[in-house]
């Protein structure tokens, strides 16, 4: 099983909000990447079967605020 570590990224107001699921805005870590990647990328690194267990599981390991 992967490792998940913690480290700092900065994102751009409409990748908070979830306005888009592709940025285009220059110096958001999510710049021309899918949102959908990233997520299941954690979702898989936390062991998790669906997006919701993986938020859950980052919350309650302290891993993302609520």
């Amino acid at each position: 099983m992967s490792q998940v570590k913690e480290y700092a990224i900065y994102l751009c107001e409409e990748c908070i909000d979830g306005i888009s699921k592709e940025c285009h805005t220059p110096g958001c870590a999510l710049f021309l990447r899918t949102v959908d990647f990233h997520i299941d990328n954690a979702r898989s690194k936390l062991g998790a079967a669906t997006r919701i267990q993986a938020a859950i599981k980052a919350a309650t390991g302290r891993l993302i605020e609520p």
